[in-house]
């Protein structure tokens, strides 16, 4: 399993607002796959939108006083991406579009980035549950910022969240820093242990019941003086469930860097807070960080037996062209027999296979010219594709252009225009500006000219 672990490089960092600089903004080690389940309710942070992923964060003392370094660690589950094989290689690659604006200030900033997406085979990946995670580290200063977080493949594969994100003073001394929950660990090639964190903050029957716990405390009294670690798990209710015995310890400078593990092994499924306490025993002070998590339900068996496809279904199944990119259709023919069940299975669950047959019925119906079936016209495919479109707007009686009709998606902005390009009845997509149909290289002949600068631009 590749590691992601707490960013171990402290890079310079703007320090007024959030006006960084682009060599300011660093992403920490790239991380693999690690073990995930489904998410549910409200923990932790959930995207909307088509592509599902989890989001957490944790911040800690900077170089700076009057800044906090603050990693954001986000997870996408592996079957929400679609593939390509390059070699032995299953491959893929999605944009994490970032925001931050400061509530104090209204300042913004913003970042794109391409992440990679490696799985070891579909029948590894589906037996492990596998998520993509990575991480990046920021400095801020502290205070309340309006968080946008997008993870997209392309307009239709997408999801979205806005949070607020809170970033604490840790100058003060003594401080903590925030927890970072993870479901592994990890150790250098020094001996430094380090916690792989598990954004999605989900343990229990339905995922792993080990949790590993980091934090930071800074600016403790003296050096080589005791401190005491306590550790609570509160419910929804505010009641300590299950707590860990005080651990008396002793230090070696004015930090300390905990790292410990407790197991979800009898807790019901819910919602909790984790509640991790430094008693610095020399001056009496007590310094708490807390972070929810949740235990999930055991997964279940199907209620009933899969539904079995008729002859004709089955050859839809495994008939794509209408619906998958032509990347998708090269990667498809490149994998074994088992890995492509694996890679259909998760194209229809995404795509709703028995909506699609409804829509081959429409198509066919409704698109059908002369011997042509509806599938095979550009309208039928780009109505399987893309399904109803959200407006449509026909041109039929232009006395300078051959008729045509402009089908608009708003939410996932395309805009598709058909023309009668021969004048027989058939209309034949020109022009779209989607970044995977192919536009007719005379489509500035063929549409009608008053349209040609909206088009353009």
């Amino acid at each position: 399993m590749a590691e992601m672990k707490k960013s171990e490089v402290r890079s310079q960092k703007s320090e007024v607002g959030i006006r960084l600089p682009p060599a300011a903004y660093r992403r920490s080690r790239v991380a693999g796959c690690l073990l995930l389940v489904a998410c549910c309710l409200l923990l932790p942070v959930l995207a909307h939108g088509v592509l599902k992923f989890s989001v957490d964060y944790a911040g800690f003392r900077s170089a700076s006083p009057e800044s906090t370094q603050v990693e954001i660690y986000h997870s996408v589950p592996y079957d929400q991406l679609r593939y390509q094989t390059f070699g032995d290689t299953i491959y893929a690659e999605y944009q994490v579009r970032f925001s931050l604006t400061s509530l104090a200030t209204g300042e913004t900033m913003s970042q794109a980035l391409y992440e990679p997406a490696v799985i070891p085979s579909f029948e590894e990946a589906k037996k492990r549950q596998l998520a993509i995670a990575h991480n990046f580290s920021l400095n801020l200063v502290p205070g309340k910022y309006l968080m946008k977080f997008e993870v997209r493949e392309d307009t239709q594969n997408s999801g979205s969240l806005v949070e607020t994100l809170t970033v604490r003073d840790l100058s003060p001394s003594p401080s903590i820093s925030d927890l970072v929950i993870g479901d592994n660990l990890a150790k250098t090639p020094a001996g430094v242990v380090s916690v792989l964190p598990r954004p999605s903050r989900t343990f229990g029957p339905g995922g792993p019941r080990e949790m590993f716990i980091y934090v930071d405390g800074y600016g403790f009294t003296g050096d080589s003086q005791p401190y005491e670690v306590s550790t609570e798990i509160l419910n929804d209710s505010g009641r300590v469930v299950k707590a860990l015995h005080p651990e008396p310890k002793k230090r070696t400078g004015a930090d300390v860097r905990e790292v410990f593990g407790l197991t979800s092994q009898g807790l019901a499924p819910g919602a909790y807070l984790l509640r991790v306490s430094l008693h610095d025993l020399p001056s009496g002070k007590v310094l708490s960080s807390e972070k929810s998590f949740y235990v999930t339900r055991a997964e279940q068996e199907p209620a009933a037996p899969p539904v079995v496809l008729t002859e004709e279904e089955s050859r839809e199944y495994h008939d794509l062209r209408f619906v998958a990119t032509d990347q998708e259709l090269r990667s498809l023919a490149k994998l074994s027999p088992a890995g492509k069940e694996e890679f259909l299975r998760q194209f229809w669950q995404k795509h709703d296979f028995r909506s699609y047959l409804d829509r081959l019925k429409t198509a066919d119906i409704r698109y059908s010219w002369g011997h042509v079936r509806g599938r095979d016209t550009d309208e039928g495919r780009i109505y399987l594709k893309y399904g109803e479109p959200d407006e449509t707007e026909a041109h039929t009686m232009v006395e300078h252009a051959k008729p045509e009709e402009h089908w608009r998606y708003y939410q996932a902005g395309l805009h598709f225009v058909f023309v009668d390009v021969r004048g027989d009845g058939r209309m034949r997509m020109v022009w779209s500006n989607s970044e995977t149909e192919h536009n007719d290289p005379n489509w500035e002949n063929l549409v009608d000219p008053l349209e040609l600068d909206e088009l353009k631009h």
